[in-house]
C-alpha cells in the first residue's frame, strides 16, 4: 500500500465530514435567531450557568494528566498506548480549541445571541464573516474542548480495545452535546456554533491521531509495545 493512501483517507475524511457538517448548518440556520429568542428567559438557568463555569474543568483534569504522562519518560515507555493517546488528545487541543476556534471566532465577528437584543437586528448568519476583535459567537470553544477525546477514542478502536473507545467516543459526544445545550441556553451561542465544533472535532480526529502518533513516536514511544520501563 503507498504511504500516502492513508494520509489521503484522512484528508478526504476531514473534507467529507466538514462538508456535511456545513450542509447541515445551512439547514438549521434560519432557526438560530427564534431559537435564541425564545431562550431568552432561560439563561440564568442552573445548567447553563453550570456549564458556563465548570464545564471545561473535566478536560483540563484529563489535559494534565496526559502531560504529566507524556513528560515522565518512565511512566510513557510503561504506558506506551496512554502516552500515544494522550499525544493525539495534545494535538486535537492545540489544532481545534486552541487555534482554530480562535481563528475563526476572530474572523466570524459573529455577536452571541445575548447581544442581540429583543428584536434580533444583530443577528449574523454564521457565514456572513466581519473579522474583528472581541468576544464572539461562533465557533463555540466550551464545545471544541469537549471533543478533544475524539482521537483517544479512533486510537483504542484500532487497537482493538473496542469496548474502551465506545466508552470514550460515547462520553465525548455525550458531553459535548451537554455543554452545547448549555452554551445555547445560556446565550453564548447558536445553534449552528455548536454544531460545527462538534463537527469539526469529528474531522478532525484521524489527523490528529496521525500527528499524535508522530510526536509520541519522537518521545521514544513504540506502537504495539508492552511495559518497557
Amino acid at each position: 500500500m503507498n504511504a500516502r493512501t492513508p494520509l489521503l483517507k484522512e484528508l478526504l475524511w476531514f473534507a467529507g465530514v466538514l462538508a456535511a457538517t456545513l450542509a447541515a448548518m445551512l439547514v438549521v440556520s434560519g432557526s438560530d435567531v427564534s431559537l435564541s429568542l425564545s431562550l431568552d428567559g432561560q439563561r440564568e438557568a442552573s445548567f447553563g450557568w453550570f456549564i458556563q463555569h465548570w464545564g471545561k474543568r473535566p478536560v483540563v483534569v484529563v489535559a494534565i494528566a496526559a502531560a504529566a504522562l507524556l513528560a515522565h519518560r518512565p511512566w510513557r515507555l510503561r504506558y506506551p498506548l496512554w502516552a500515544r493517546a494522550g499525544a493525539s488528545v495534545a494535538v486535537q487541543y492545540l489544532l481545534h480549541p486552541a487555534l482554530a476556534t480562535n481563528l475563526l471566532k476572530l474572523a466570524s465577528g459573529r455577536p452571541r445571541p445575548v447581544h442581540l437584543g429583543q428584536d434580533g437586528l444583530a443577528f449574523a448568519p454564521f457565514y456572513d464573516f466581519a473579522p474583528g476583535l472581541g468576544d464572539f459567537s461562533f465557533p463555540s470553544g466550551h464545545v471544541a474542548i469537549a471533543m478533544v477525546l475524539a482521537p483517544a477514542a479512533l486510537l483504542l478502536w484500532r487497537e482493538q480495545r473496542r469496548v474502551a473507545a465506545a466508552g470514550i467516543g460515547v462520553s465525548t459526544l455525550a458531553w459535548a452535546a451537554a455543554m452545547a445545550y448549555g452554551r445555547v441556553q445560556y446565550g453564548a451561542h447558536f445553534p449552528t456554533d455548536v454544531a460545527f465544533s462538534i463537527g469539526f472535532g469529528v474531522a478532525l480526529a484521524p489527523l490528529s491521531l496521525r500527528l499524535g502518533e508522530r510526536w509520541a513516536a519522537r518521545l521514544g514511544v513504540v506502537a504495539g509495545s508492552r511495559s518497557q520501563a
